[in-house]
């Protein structure tokens, strides 16, 4: 048995093997028995003693003499008998290296098979673009040396860990071409300058090559455009790929202007219509629904229940902590609505038996022997096997430990995203379960050392999964985790449907989570820019666009921004003063023929969504929303956000807004001025630097003014306001709803944290103006005369600056 003991002696050697040979006119002869070679390895002399690389070779040389050199090994599948070599024909190992430089790609050709020095391996982007080896073995050589899976970071086979931050690059474009490899396959070539805040600080020129899904779902790329590249292949010391996963490569991850941050709901509404999620992004409205209204009202008494645990929680409990701190905040709201109370009441009594049932049955605060009910039964991952739903896995009990925050803020340009975590808690299977050093990185025994994300709904369930917008916002919380307290592991996430009472596990698979990422990226190329005419295209058909509420405002700015450019092309042989004379005798109905993005359907249902409006209407209020968006535009390029993604804590205590490198004090319990039953943190911060606060210039911070609280690894834990400030301790004293000092995942009982305190621009006054001006659109009497005051005005105002 010389092969079985060579096989598995040099697993590792064979492994890298397989990554860097590539068959060319191969002509397998296929074999059922890895017993079918062994024959050939009888005159390898093994020493356990003494292993070594050398000796690797020499049973390749023995293969050489037999004129039959390995071109492909493959390790076989548990259960499964699977092909282990292909022959070529003597001499036909030998390629031309000139065939592989049209488009470079991860699988190197080799001259020769004999030596050590022919292999190249670039999956990794700490891989050297030196030929032989390293002398010093990186981690993932190693755990191939010694016979184990191949595992990534982040715990889902085909997908790299965001934790890593030496193995991402920050870049520029500089230029994009587009072209076709060998195979006939597309590919995107760019062209980058290393930014300054990537891991390089030497400004030098790289090629990105986009291979795969990435060639077809990234968007049109600009010159000067942000992109941040995650674990790519590197090819040699100046090209890298980012491409699908293998067997080997995670492939790495391309994320396109990461200091654009995307609300998880907005991107998990971007599935139906990313037209849409941008409307609601950029338009806000105070206006709410009763649908709206007992889901924010369910959402609170679930977390307050979570968050207090009564011993006397029920139903009755839960409605009267309604009557007594929420009643008079809502009232005004039931009166806009036109909602009588006991309608509103009836709808809210629908949740609260629910909610209490689920805490009493499954927090560990209300368990004991007779009630100790797992949340879910979840199926084990095997990590040779991407599908969840295998038969033969054994369903697993998951259960609740305890909470760890409720309704966690979370920011990461690493990704490119923000949110709200309602509730995110850790959990796992029993604790007597023996451990097996198989399991897979997403098995219930390595889940209890996860946070785990818990997402509220107040719809009813979409079957044992949930919906595909659901399971991508708890995807993308399990994403956004993995990088803030999980080391970089992806943990599964819970959907949790309170008007039935049903729970969805949400496991993360490789293949989702870089559709999120692309889909993200799309989405990022309008979010970035601040113009009437960023918006993404129309959905083409309107079937479900007949009860959107921004179906009137879709239809405006796409019919005034046809105008526009019609007005534009004509203006070479029109004056104004003509156009508006033939626009009269049209009774104000502007003539309307949209090109090529819109179908004929679409563009029918926008003329009828604004047959009330005349065309001086759509023109002027289409002027306001630009006007709007420019002036966003510029106070976001020159806001605080951006300054704390790209600037250093140093840099921007410069600008005078941000104190970095304070010292957290103390963070005491005080009693909340507004919610008597919530729990409130003053949070007492110090700056260790002699010089005092009031002494740096151009210094911004203020009593009341909100600022974002983050550390050297996490942006924005907390966003609150300045209570008060000690001149002569040199503190500053910050009212919070959180225990700072709890809330640092990963805290090391020694370690020393410092924070910095950094100025937060909110731009809601922006969207909410916006907001206002979209109302003017509605089909009404009280908007046609609000309508027609605004035009006057506005005509009399451009009339006197004339003059």
């Amino acid at each position: 048995m010389y092969f079985v003991a060579y096989f598995q002696k040099f697993r590792g050697f064979f492994e890298i093997l397989v990554r860097t040979l590539k068959p060319i006119n191969a002509k397998p002869e296929l074999h059922s028995s890895i017993f079918y070679y062994l024959p050939v390895f009888t005159n390898i002399q093994m020493n356990n003693k003494n292993d070594s690389f050398d000796e690797f070779w020499q049973g390749i040389d023995i293969l050489k003499q037999k004129q039959s050199p390995i071109n492909l090994i493959k390790r076989p599948k548990i259960g499964v008998q699977q092909q282990l070599f292909k022959w070529l024909k003597p001499n036909e190992n030998k390629i031309n290296s000139n065939e592989c430089s049209i488009s470079p790609t991860c699988e190197k050709p080799i001259a020769s098979v004999s030596s050590p020095s022919s292999i190249h391996s670039c999956s990794s982007f700490s891989s050297s673009s030196n030929s032989s080896p390293p002398t010093k073995r990186s981690r993932i050589f190693k755990r191939r040396q010694h016979q184990k899976l191949v595992e990534f970071e982040s715990g889902v086979k085909g997908f790299p860990s965001l934790q890593n931050n030496n193995n991402h690059l920050l870049v520029y474009v500089l230029g994009v071409n587009k072209g076709v490899d060998e195979l006939g396959k597309p590919f995107i070539n760019l062209k980058c300058e290393l930014a300054t805040g990537s891991v390089s600080s030497k400004m030098r020129k790289i090629n990105v090559y986009l291979r795969d899904s990435w060639a077809v779902e990234t968007p049109e790329l600009c010159t000067r455009q942000l992109l941040r590249l995650i674990e790519p292949n590197k090819i040699n010391e100046n090209t890298f790929e980012i491409c699908d996963s293998s067997d080997d490569s995670c492939g790495g991850l391309l994320i396109v202007e990461p200091d654009t941050l995307i609300f998880s709901t907005q991107l998990s509404q971007a599935h139906y219509c990313p037209r849409k999620a941008m409307f609601q992004d950029r338009f806000r409205s105070t206006d709410t629904t009763i649908a709206m209204t007992v889901g924010t009202i369910a959402h609170e008494l679930f977390q307050i229940a979570l968050d207090l645990l009564p011993s006397e929680l029920s139903a009755e409990w839960l409605f009267n902590f309604y009557r007594k701190h929420f009643l008079t905040k809502i009232c005004p709201d039931l009166v806009g609505m036109d909602c009588s109370l006991e309608k509103f009441e009836g709808e809210l009594r629908r949740y609260l038996e629910n909610i209490s049932d689920w805490i009493k049955s499954h927090h560990p605060h209300y368990k004991n022997e007779k009630n100790s009910q797992p949340i879910a039964q979840i199926r084990q991952q095997n990590i040779e096997n991407d599908e969840n739903n295998d038969p033969n896995l054994p369903n697993e009990p998951f259960f609740y430990s305890e909470t760890v925050d409720i309704e966690e803020n979370i920011w990461t340009p690493t990704i490119g995203f923000k949110g709200r975590i309602d509730v995110s808690f850790m959990g796992g299977g029993n604790t007597s379960s023996c451990s097996d050093s198989n399991q897979s990185p997403l098995s219930i025994n390595k889940q209890s050392k996860l946070v785990v994300p818990l997402e509220l709904k107040t719809g009813r369930s979409y079957g044992s999964s949930g919906c595909v917008e659901h399971q991508t916002q708890v995807m993308l919380y399990s994403l956004m985790l993995s990088e803030r307290v999980n080391n970089g592991q992806l943990s599964l996430g819970f959907l949790l449907y309170l008007r039935d009472n049903k729970i969805a596990p949400i496991h993360p698979k490789a293949v989702q989570l870089r559709g999120i990422i692309q889909m993200r990226n799309r989405l990022a190329t309008h979010f970035s820019k601040f113009t009437i005419d960023s918006f993404p295209d129309p959905l083409r058909n309107p079937r479900s666009c007949v009860n959107c509420p921004y179906a009137t405002l879709c239809g405006t700015i796409a019919l005034g921004n046809e105008i526009c450019a019609k007005e534009e092309e004509s203006s070479k042989n029109k004056t104004q003063k003509s156009r508006l004379k033939e626009s009269s005798k049209n009774n104000g109905k502007p003539q309307r023929t949209l090109k090529n993005k819109i179908s004929e359907e679409m563009y029918n249902f926008m003329l009828q969504q604004t047959a009330h409006l005349n065309q001086q209407e759509i023109l002027q209020i289409n002027n306001w929303i630009k006007s709007g968006l420019e002036e966003w535009g510029k106070a976001w390029e020159n806001g605080s956000t951006l300054r704390l993604f790209r600037k250093t804590p140093k840099e921007r205590e410069l600008f005078g807004t941000c104190l970095s490198n304070m010292r957290l004090i103390s963070s005491n319990c005080i009693k909340n001025d507004v919610d008597d039953f919530k729990n409130s943190f003053l949070l007492h911060f110090t700056r260790e630097s002699n010089e005092k606060i009031t002494e740096l210039e151009n210094f911004q911070l203020k009593v009341g003014t909100t600022i974002t609280i983050s550390t050297n690894n996490a942006y924005a834990l907390l966003i609150a306001k300045i209570h008060s400030i000690d001149v002569s301790t040199n503190s500053i004293f910050i009212i919070s709803d959180k225990d700072l000092s709890k809330n640092i995942a990963g805290k090391e009982e020694d370690a020393q944290i410092y924070y910095h305190l950094d100025k937060h621009d909110g731009f809601t006054s922006y969207a909410l103006a916006l907001g206002n001006i979209s109302g003017l659109l509605e089909n009404s009497q009280k908007a046609k005369l609000l309508r027609s005051i605004l035009m006057s005005t506005n005509n009399n105002t451009s009339t006197s600056k004339k003059k």
